[in-house]
């Protein structure tokens, strides 16, 4: 090292003596250190695991002689509770035994779970002693010191078993550490791999969207410019004036019946004795432009609205009279029954261009592409979100896998107290 100072400098050399290592490299190296260690964990700790069968045998000895311990007749009238306090503790202690397995253990995994298995045994063991002790030790206290006595000796394994996985396990928990983030660190590549194959389809799938979408916008292009499509538009325009047409007719006859509405209201009840007429009278009131539906001619109405009020049986007034009359005459030089006709014949023609617009195959064919350009859209707007959110992820877990990376060069250089260069797959 000090040779390679000398010629490279400081920061040359160390690099130089840096370890480098591959994974398996590094999975191999840990494992061989937790088989060293945890042998050596085995070997100091099986001789414990063996005295227990023997020490819980002496428990349940003690326990046996205070169970058939005998009570002095003198004080028998005061035992039950005393009785049943013994009863509880000698079942607790035979149930917290009872839960440690016995013989030798299977390996450093067993090691660590007998040590639970006695550690949660004695929190039974103090429970129970708190419990019950104080009132037991009234009439058998010979046997209860006994049974602490014989207890004492799996309180001893514990302590020395925990003590043994304290000591020696030392550097064990880090190295599992270790182990765990490559596991970690392979699992993160198998989402990266899978995400990253899901980003390609994606990415697939919106190009062919894509060109889709570029075809359909030629193909309704090329629609929009077709002698078809021209037809169409001019189709149109002959529906929006013939609609224009009829709302100027309709607004024609309201416009002259409306303004007769209380003459008209006075020669309803002229003519109330003729039902129809006076249903037709009632329309002209109410409703003008339904006229231009009915079978009735609006001349006639005029008409026969003008000779009422010349003969005085409306309007009264002399004012009034020819202020109705001139009304009257416009209605009538507006020529009603002729815009009837020409109303009813407009209507015909309308419903027979909508008809035909209705049944036009290039409109057809317009509309259809329309759908699926616009269902397209949906299923494009839905892929490339998919795509975002994918590359978020590859994105998350490209940071997880270098967290791990980092953690485990750490890690390695600790435990091999020196720089550590991985060659990573």
């Amino acid at each position: 090292m000090k040779f390679l100072r000398g010629i490279l400098g400081k920061k040359e050399a160390e690099k130089a003596a840096a370890r480098e290592l591959s994974e398996g490299e590094i999975e191999e190296l840990l494992g061989q250190r937790i088989e060293g260690k945890t042998e050596q964990i085995c070997k100091k700790a099986e001789p414990l695991v063996e005295q227990f069968p023997d020490v819980s045998s002496k428990v349940e000895s003690s326990l046996k002689a205070l169970e058939d311990a005998q009570i002095d007749p003198q004080v028998a009238g005061a035992t039950h509770l005393i009785l049943n306090a013994r009863k509880h503790y000698i079942f607790a202690i035979r149930k917290s035994l009872g839960g440690v397995e016995p013989g030798s253990c299977k390996g450093y995994a067993g090691i660590k779970l007998r040590n639970k298995q006695l550690s949660d045994a004695l929190v039974t063991i103090r429970n129970a002693d708190v419990n019950h002790a104080k009132m037991i030790r009234f009439l058998f206290g010979k046997e209860l010191s006994a049974v602490r006595q014989e207890l004492n000796g799996v309180i001893r394994i514990s302590k020395e078993l925990d003590k043994v996985l304290k000591n020696d396990s030392k550097g064990v928990g880090e190295v599992e550490d270790l182990l765990s983030k490559m596991d970690e660190l392979h699992g993160a590549r198998e989402r990266l791999e899978k995400s990253r194959g899901e980003q390609g389809r994606l990415e697939d799938a919106i190009e062919g969207l894509k060109e889709r979408e570029k075809a359909l916008a030629a193909e309704l292009q090329r629609l929009g410019n077709s002698a078809e499509i021209g037809e169409v538009a001019e189709l149109r325009q002959n529906i929006a004036a013939k609609k224009a047409r009829l709302a100027e007719i309709e607004g024609s006859i309201s416009n002259y019946l409306s303004p007769l509405g209380r003459a008209l209201k006075k020669y309803k009840r002229l003519v109330e004795i003729d039902a129809g007429k006076a249903k037709i009278v009632q329309t002209a009131e109410s409703n003008p432009i339904a006229l231009l539906d009915e079978d009735v001619s609006i001349d006639e109405l005029a008409k026969s609205l003008q000779e009422s009020v010349e003969k005085n049986q409306i309007a009264k007034d002399e004012k009034e009279r020819q202020k109705t009359l001139q009304k009257i005459d416009n209605l009538i030089s507006a020529k009603p029954d002729e815009l009837k006709k020409e109303y009813s014949k407009s209507k015909k023609e309308l419903a027979g261009l909508e008809q035909e617009l209705a049944s036009s195959g290039v409109l057809k064919e317009k509309g259809k592409l329309q759908a699926e350009k616009s269902k397209l859209g949906g299923e494009l707007e839905d892929a490339q979100e998919r795509l975002e959110k994918t590359k978020e992820g590859i994105s998350e877990v490209k940071g997880e896998a270098d967290r791990l990376k980092s953690q485990i060069r750490e890690g390695m250089e600790r435990i091999e107290k020196g720089e550590v260069r991985i060659r990573w797959t």
